[in-house]
């Protein structure tokens, strides 16, 4: 397939254009060009700014185009509405934040989604992400009919996540010792590695799919616990899972997103949003790559990179936070 890629450099997109040009397909990357200049030599490049820049692709047709940094619906608009003759299919990748209520476990693709106050904000954030995404996928719905695939990734995760929102445990479980966890072990939790989620993508433009899918694993009722023990086994440690109240934390001045990233306290009534039935995606051929292997390579590759996590505790405030709360207790 001639597939163009919107985006592609940096994470998701760069597993993206990995698969697609080991498959074998015919990859054109759009982008503006400031990152990840020197990849993918094989591949087409355009440079260009989806933000009425989109003339830069001139007239070439391709069969899909894979939309990985759309989160306004004025730029999807933009790129369906130009693209709607030139291109086959248009997958567009959204989020499971599209959900509307995640204190219902097992939710689907036919959940309800959640809305914005003003559907003419443009301002990204944590209250904006989901509506806005949804609206996104409106204008691919609205353009392209049942050439349109809105896919729908959990926490996406492995080598080239920049954010560390799972590599931030990856790596304290490998280190052992006692630990702030927000995440009890038996408490459920649920990610795509960045590999297994391009992988999907692909299948789903070969066998020709259209609608909506989560994208989030593994197929098993993966736990906090089996993320913590197969880091240990890695890191050749052994752990202890300290887990304060969410109020005693806040107390102590803790910011809990930062600090405890990925984690969603069970006070928060959020427990759907690591309990999302993917059975959908798994009828259609989503697959997973072992645990162990996404662990392994995703700390290796963040052993490669100087720069140090952007989320988590410093060793020596969680070790101030754990004795403190210990004396706490008594």
């Amino acid at each position: 397939m001639k597939v163009l890629v919107i985006g592609g450099t940096e994470f998701v997109g760069r597993h993206l254009v990995e698969r697609g040009l080991r498959l074998g397909h015919e990859i054109t990357l759009f982008h503006r060009g400031q990152h990840g200049t020197e990849l993918f030599p094989e591949a087409k490049r355009v440079f260009g700014d989806r933000d009425g820049g989109l003339s830069a692709l001139g007239d070439e047709t391709w069969d899909a185009v894979i939309d990985t940094c759309g989160y306004v619906p004025r730029l999807v608009r933009q790129s369906c509405e130009f693209l709607k003759d030139k291109v086959g299919r248009y997958l567009f990748i959204s989020t499971i934040s599209v959900l509307g209520d995640f204190s219902q476990v097992g939710l689907t693709e036919d959940s309800e989604l959640a809305t914005l106050k003003d559907p003419n904000v443009e301002v990204v954030n944590n209250e904006t992400y989901g509506g806005l995404k949804v609206l996104c996928e409106e204008e691919v719905n609205r353009v392209f009919g049942e050439r349109a695939l809105n896919v729908r990734p959990g926490m996406i995760v492995g080598p080239y996540d920049k954010t560390d929102r799972f590599t931030y445990w990856f790596r304290r479980a490998a280190k052992g010792g006692a630990m702030l966890s927000m995440a009890e072990r038996d408490e459920p939790a649920q990610f795509i590695d960045g590999r297994d989620l391009a992988s999907f993508c692909f299948h789903l433009l070969e066998i020709q799919a259209s609608g909506a899918y989560f994208a989030t694993g593994p197929q098993f009722a993966m736990t906090w616990g089996d993320i913590f023990d197969e880091a240990a086994i890695q890191g050749g440690s052994e752990y202890e899972i300290i887990r304060p109240p969410l109020d005693w934390m806040k107390e102590q001045g803790v910011e809990i997103g930062p600090s405890f990233p990925s984690q969603f306290p069970s006070e928060l009534n959020r427990q759907g949003i690591y309990q999302i039935d993917v059975q959908k995606g798994l009828d259609e051929g989503l697959r997973f790559l072992p645990l162990a292997e996404t662990i392994k390579d995703t700390l290796e590759w963040r052993d490669s990179v100087a720069d140090p996590l952007k989320v988590g505790f410093e060793a020596e405030r969680e070790q101030e936070l754990i004795e403190l709360y210990r004396r706490s207790e008594f």
